[in-house]
């Protein structure tokens, strides 16, 4: 990896722990309530980006089950990055708006692969509790 882009990436986690470091409990609760919503949405994303679209259900799920006390082992840092991608995601005028065409999504598939990357091994044990293959959604 480039020098460059290496300092990008970090510029990226940074800007997601910064944000992530506000997720409450509450934002919890609000994601869960807006899950329908957040559900059409990722209908909306296109077959080209199936890995994305996989990482987005897989963040919206480990949510869900944190909401609902299904993985209380869930550390809450990385509920907050998850939170944070999420509430990225439906966040339409984001920056990069999501109408831009070709590009609009770009910011948040770059946005959920920065939290996927830095909560790795939770995401994987999350996986294998799920009985998913963590490299559907990991690599």
């Amino acid at each position: 990896m480039a020098a460059t882009e290496t300092e990008d990436r970090k510029k990226l986690a940074d800007f997601v722990d910064q944000y992530a470091q506000a997720v409450s409990r509450k934002d919890v609760e609000r994601l869960v309530e807006s899950m329908g919503h957040l559900l059409m949405k990722i209908g909306e994303i296109p077959e080209s980006d199936e890995l994305f679209s996989r990482r987005i259900k897989l963040l919206s799920e480990l949510v869900r089950d944190f909401h609902e006390g299904d993985d209380p082992e869930i550390p809450f840092w990385t509920l907050a990055r998850a939170v944070f991608a999420l509430r990225y995601f439906l966040d339409p005028s984001d920056l990069v708006p999501d109408e831009t065409t070709g590009v609009g999504l770009l910011d948040d598939a770059m946005v959920t692969a920065v939290v996927v990357e830095n909560c790795r091994l939770e995401l994987e044990a999350y996986c294998q509790m799920k009985g998913y293959n963590p490299l559907e959604f990991l690599s």
